[in-house]
């Protein structure tokens, strides 16, 4: 069944847009238009910067003019391509940024200020594969709330808790019953878990 450009942004609340999608060609253009479309609609947007490579090859001054024109709501990225796209501040056309440090704590950038989010230690990592994107799912799910309610929450928090899932799921041996109760414990208790 075919879905028409005018439906294809129906029912969505929060559009995520990683670069690698931004930086060629028909995808490029296509997600742009999306983005476009998704503000008319007053969607949540996010980029996720995607990879220090990717930054590079399409350049770095490239990069944050493309976002400064795109105007995410939130920018995604790790502490290295922060680093490459000499992020310490809010950028422009940024609402909130989001530095994720590895194990050190998760920095959130917006109006408000800056704030840290503690990242609960993981016992044994065995691959941090989906970690990255089960933060941006936690924190989008909470940030959309907010979004849509007009205030600010404790995304943080929740992002945190979905990475942490994530890289315990990845280390095996974590049941459905224990991540339930980490993430209620990070997201109930105002601490990362």
């Amino acid at each position: 069944m075919a879905v028409s450009k005018e439906e294809i942004l129906d029912g969505v609340t929060a559009l995520h847009v990683p670069m690698y999608s931004l930086t060629n060609g028909l995808l490029a253009y296509t997600a742009t238009r999306l983005i476009s479309e998704a503000h008319m609609r007053n969607i949540l947007v996010s980029i996720d910067a995607s990879s220090v490579s990717v930054l590079e090859n399409f350049g770095v001054t490239k990069s944050l003019a493309l976002i400064d024109r795109l105007t995410p709501s939130v920018l995604l990225c790790n502490d290295d391509e922060a680093r490459v796209l000499g992020l310490n501040s809010l950028p422009n056309g940024v609402d909130t940024l989001v530095v994720k440090r590895g194990s050190r704590p998760v920095q959130v950038f917006d109006s408000s200020g800056t704030r840290e989010f503690e990242v609960a230690p993981v016992d044994h990592v065995v691959d941090t594969t989906g970690a990255g994107d089960a933060f941006a799912a936690g924190f989008l799910t909470a940030a959309r709330g907010a979004f849509l309610a007009g205030a600010g929450g404790s995304h943080g928090i929740i992002g945190c808790a979905a990475r942490r899932l994530a890289v315990d799921a990845c280390a095996g041996g974590v049941g459905m019953g224990r991540r339930r109760r980490l993430l209620a414990a990070g997201a109930g208790s105002g601490a990362a878990g």
